[in-house]
């Protein structure tokens, strides 16, 4: 395949969500010339021209310097997460040491007739608790 000809665009983000979009319609290329080394020209021109049309998006920063790990030991270090405070709610407390009295399906079945609506941490505990007394424990 001969390459004779490369068009170029590129789409650069700007602020507020929008962007530039610098392009060359068509490029010849040169003796001996590759159209990844065009590519390579014109993008790094329409860099260039960008920076210096827009040059409020590029501060002058110094780049931040590689961090020495030589004496890093490796591995997070653990920082105990105290547990929430809060209230107990002792209307929960009462139906999950209710469930807990049920020492078979049937009473644990009753208590839910006697119960059909439950708050999701009861239903958790309650279907713990079926899950116990069908495995026979």
């Amino acid at each position: 395949m001969i390459i004779e000809e490369a068009s170029f665009e590129c789409t650069i983000a700007m602020p507020g969500y929008s962007n530039v979009k610098p392009g060359v319609p068509r490029v010849r290329l040169e003796p001996g010339e590759t159209i990844e080394d065009v590519w390579d020209k014109l993008h790094d021109r329409a860099m260039a021209w960008h920076k210096k049309k827009y040059p409020h998006l590029y501060p002058d920063t110094e780049q931040p310097k590689e961090k020495d790990l030589s004496n890093w030991e490796g591995g997070a270090q653990r920082v105990p997460i105290p547990p929430p405070v809060g209230e107990i709610n002792l209307q929960h407390e009462r139906l999950r040491d209710s469930i807990d009295d049920c020492q078979s399906l049937e009473d644990l079945f009753e208590w839910k007739s006697n119960n059909p609506v439950m708050p999701f941490p009861i239903l958790l505990h309650f279907n713990k608790k079926m899950e116990e007394l069908s495995n026979g424990g």
